[in-house]
């Protein structure tokens, strides 16, 4: 999940370096995700004044019963504990299915 998670900034900072670079002065919205089928790292990330677009997530299991973490846009269902991820963040999953947040700046 480190892993995961310093390619992910450091692609952000290259998409940022980039986006600057064309000076089209347009805002920089961005949200992804990368796995490895065990971890998993999504990001929330604007620059330039407009919001990030959203991003949520929710513990829940899977058809055997097994823990899982859903990642959305947006809420999928009602019946679930579904949690935003704070603007300019990253979400990460480790392969215990433990959930962490983290500030990009």
């Amino acid at each position: 999940t480190e892993e995961l998670a310093r390619a992910m900034v450091g692609t952000l900072d290259r998409l940022a370096e980039w986006h600057l670079a064309a000076g089209e002065g347009r805002p920089l919205e961005v949200n992804f995700c990368v796995t490895t089928g065990s971890s998993l790292v999504a990001s929330r990330f604007a620059l330039g004044g407009n919001p990030a677009p959203s991003l949520h997530w929710a513990e829940t299991s899977n058809a055997s019963g097994a823990p899982a973490v859903w990642v959305a846009s947006e809420p999928l269902s009602p019946d679930h504990r579904w949690r935003a991820v704070t603007e300019d963040s990253l979400l990460l999953v480790h392969p215990d299915r433990s959930v962490e947040t983290r500030a990009l700046r």
